[in-house]
């Protein structure tokens, strides 16, 4: 995950993959009819879908006629559906107090200090002590 530093980063900070999949980024949501579970259609301004609706709106014929000679560079997929980024941040937030908790301490900083020294102290190694 990449740090937001302004507002504006959200749209292309969260998690690359997951970016697309969220209510405030463009694109329109639907249900996929065999599993029926909802998905986000992202296109890239470069594929086809994005350029062909672009310069049908425009109207310009040329423009459109020259868009389909040449071969689209971006593409069209569905990603899984994930609501509104304001959920996402509130289950971030929830993570970071159960961190703040399983440290041992009362704010992410003091976690951060005790932590950073030596990360491999605090990695569960998934080996039960008998």
């Amino acid at each position: 995950m990449s740090t937001i530093r302004r507002p504006d980063d959200l749209h292309i900070r969260i998690w690359p993959e997951s970016a697309a999949s969220i209510d405030e980024a463009p694109g329109r949501v639907i249900e996929d009819p065999a599993t029926h579970m909802k998905k986000k259609i992202y296109r890239g301004m470069t594929s086809p879908e994005a350029v062909l609706e672009t310069l049908y709106d425009s109207g310009d014929s040329e423009a459109l006629d020259a868009a389909l000679a040449v071969p689209p560079e971006g593409q069209e997929i569905q990603v899984p559906y994930r609501g509104s980024v304001s959920s996402i941040l509130q289950r971030i937030r929830g993570h970071l107090q159960s961190s703040v908790s399983y440290g041992g301490e009362i704010t992410l900083a003091a976690v951060r200090e005790k932590v950073l020294p030596d990360p491999t102290a605090f990695l569960d190694s998934g080996v039960q002590a008998e």
